[in-house]
């Protein structure tokens, strides 16, 4: 948001490192963040917001596809139920401040170790299939830690609400219909609603 990332126009006055500023898979475009976040060619966004958009569908409200303001004020979601403008659905709001951050890192991730670790190598960009494992797995971990986190005994007053927590994933949530009541508390059998199927009770 200010720009404190070392990327585009932050290279274009330092001499002999101009190129640094500029996108090697996407013909020489300035490299800001926008353009990692949004239009890159090797950075997974088109991907990863797919797959946002493919959960998101699972609660029944608009998607839009994300811009680069909608990214950096997702935590100002403000969605409401279509019956009462007055009731704003507090898990959703949450649900889509999670899906649109959580996506963003990934994407920020997935540029790094391709620009640095891969060196910018166009035979090493990631994947439709290893960006999609990935995303599902960051976000299933994501959910796991929000159920951890209910624990009142470890977390004390830091504890999130279990109804809260309910109130965010319920609706995105794999087979949900077989879970028992107290699945906040369960293992790790719980999961978002897409991806592959897991081994064993669920398949």
């Amino acid at each position: 948001m200010h720009n404190a990332y070392k990327i585009g126009k932050y290279w274009s006055n330092i001499p002999s490192f101009e190129q640094r500023g500029l996108c090697h898979a996407c013909e020489g475009i300035e490299e800001s963040m926008e353009h990692i976040l949004t239009e890159c060619k090797a950075s997974g966004q088109d991907v990863i917001w797919s797959l946002a958009e493919e959960l998101w569908a699972l609660h029944g409200l608009p998607w839009i596809k994300p811009w680069f303001g909608t990214i950096l004020g997702c935590g100002l979601a403000d969605f409401h139920a279509e019956e009462n403008e007055n009731s704003q659905l507090v898990g959703a709001n949450r649900l889509y401040a999670i899906l649109l951050s959580e996506s963003a890192h990934q994407i920020w991730r997935t540029r790094c170790k391709w620009k640095i670790s891969d060196e910018a190598s166009l035979e090493k960009i990631p994947t439709e299939l290893e960006v999609r494992a990935s995303w599902i797995k960051n976000l299933n971990r994501r959910l796991q830690l929000e159920r951890l986190m209910t624990d009142k005994l470890r977390y004390g007053q830091k504890a999130l609400k279990p109804k809260l927590v309910e109130k965010t994933w319920w609706g995105v949530l794999r087979d949900q219909e077989f879970l028992q009541d107290d699945w906040l508390r369960m293992g790790t059998g719980v999961l978002v609603g897409i991806g592959d199927r897991p081994p064993g009770r669920n398949r």
